[in-house]
């Protein structure tokens, strides 16, 4: 097998780091994506992204007195020009040691709310 065969030889794409400012529970609301086993969140972006894409999150969340640093892959895209008139952009799975402690918070706060209210950025 040559070098360029070996897929540990290739290079590993570097994670990008997407800011999530959800200090507003009806922001919270529109980008949480609870449908998504283990949890997920919504980032708005034109940015391509691919299928699999291994990202950090970095959440600004309500009554968390520093941002939480989590991580997570694409599941999920919405390309420019929708129908809907959805935003562009990409669901993130979450994943990590922190995942589901903070999926819980993200329950906590948004409980009576994922079954009413106004509609999200995904549906």
């Amino acid at each position: 097998m040559s070098e360029t065969d070996n897929p540990e030889s290739k290079p590993k794409k570097k994670r990008f780091v997407l800011p999530i400012d959800a200090t507003d529970r009806n922001k919270l609301h529109s980008i949480y994506m609870p449908f998504i086993a283990g949890g997920g969140l919504f980032f708005a972006t034109e940015r391509p992204f691919d299928l699999g894409d291994e990202v950090n999150i970095l959440l600004n969340l309500i009554d968390e007195p520093e941002k939480i640093l989590l991580e997570g892959r694409v599941v999920w895209l919405t390309p420019k020009h929708s129908e809907g008139g959805n935003a562009a952009g990409i669901g993130v799975k979450l994943e990590g040691e922190n995942a589901s402690q903070v999926r819980s918070k993200i329950d906590n706060i948004l409980a009576g709310t994922l079954t009413s209210g106004p509609y999200t950025q995904t549906m």
